[in-house]
Parts: C-alpha cells; sequence; structure tokens
C-alpha cells in the first residue's frame, strides 16, 4: 500500500550482511523466507515419516506378542 513493501515480499533484498565463515551456509538459508521454509517442511517429512515407521514397529511387536 502506498507504494511501501513489507518485510518478505518477493522481490526485496535482504538487508543483511552474511558472516563469513564455516556457518555462512546455514545463516543464509535461515535468512531467506523461501529455503527457511523448505528445510522446516522437509525435517517435519522426515519426522512424520520416522514417527510413523516408529508407531508401525510398536503396534506389531504388541499384535505378535497377543
Amino acid at each position: 500500500m502506498f507504494g511501501v513493501r513489507p518485510p518478505g515480499i518477493a522481490g526485496s533484498k535482504p538487508s543483511y550482511r552474511s558472516p563469513p565463515g564455516k556457518l555462512a551456509f546455514f545463516t543464509n538459508i535461515y535468512n531467506d523466507p523461501f529455503q527457511w521454509s523448505f528445510v522446516k517442511s522437509v525435517i517435519g517429512f522426515g519426522s512424520g515419516i520416522l514417527v510413523a515407521r516408529l508407531i508401525t514397529e510398536e503396534l506389531n511387536a504388541v499384535a505378535n506378542a497377543i
């Protein structure tokens, strides 16, 4: 509105400088909203698969014990 873009809108440039060193790669991912959202989604999906497998193993172990 009125020609002012809120932060995080496509086309806006980040106003931070990436730190030099080994953590620059991770800092860049964290400060980019798209990349950070993608990483969180992948971690959540992988965690969901892990939990589903663990629950299935537990239920199969209980069913085999009966």
